[in-house]
């Protein structure tokens, strides 16, 4: 599989990177998925997908490593050596510590329960042609699939911040903590919109209370996050 490490090695282009994965992959399923428009999910799973490859076939062509492009170094003006994880750039490090390795804990679960619903959602959204009843567990499973790739995306974020700069991004607090559960966003954004009401009634008999003017920001945050989860307009 000389090409597909010289894709690593070269320009890493989604085309070509699909290309690979029809000559060397036998998974249909991902063959229908990678044949749709690039997305930053599709292009992370299509290099997950090269890269195990190459892992079982790491024995093949041990004269063409995976490495990350050379810096330089001017023999008067050494540059000294940094310790950190070796990584090719958007995947998981070849040499793990301690950080990278509690992220990929995080990440597994979910990217393996993401995998299995794009595995089986196109035959239930078939199936949902007949049956009602599958037809809304395809909505449930694709939902899910967006939830999922917003997790993993998040993931990817701190794992390169991290490789960059040996931290973890600071966390940014939400004002309203968010349901990860997708069957509790309708509840949730129920409740916050009811909250909204209520707090622009006491709003407008107290208009200079800057406390009911927070609180009515933070729940119309939440209303407006919960719609966009859930693709209301």
């Amino acid at each position: 599989m000389k090409d597909v490490r010289d894709w690593f090695n070269g320009s890493k282009d989604y085309a070509g990177g699909v290309a690979l994965y029809n000559k060397y992959g036998a998974d249909a399923t991902m063959k229908r998925l990678f044949a749709e428009p690039e997305s930053p999910f599709k292009y992370q799973l299509l290099k997950d997908e090269l890269e195990s490859f190459l892992s079982v076939n790491s024995g093949e062509f041990p004269e063409f490593p995976i490495l990350p492009p050379a810096i330089p170094i001017l023999p008067t003006n050494p540059v000294p050596e940094i310790s950190k994880p070796t990584v090719e750039s958007g995947a998981w490090p070849v040499a793990f510590d301690e950080v990278t390795s509690a992220l990929k804990m995080q990440w597994q679960p979910l990217f393996s329960e993401m995998i299995n619903l794009c595995n089986r959602v196109g035959d239930v959204a078939k199936e949902g042609l007949r049956d009602a009843n599958k037809k809304e567990e395809a909505g449930r499973m694709a939902l899910r699939i967006l939830e999922l790739d917003d997790q993993c995306e998040k993931i990817y974020q701190q794992r390169e911040h991290y490789l960059q700069y040996g931290t973890l991004p600071v966390k940014q607090t939400d004002p309203v903590e968010i349901a990860l559960d997708s069957k509790l966003w309708p509840t949730r954004l129920a409740n916050h919109q009811r909250y909204v009401r209520d707090y622009k009634a006491k709003l407008a008999k107290s208009p200079d209370n800057t406390q009911i003017a927070a609180t009515l920001k933070k729940h119309q945050w939440a209303v407006n996050k919960y719609k966009e989860l859930m693709h209301i307009q």
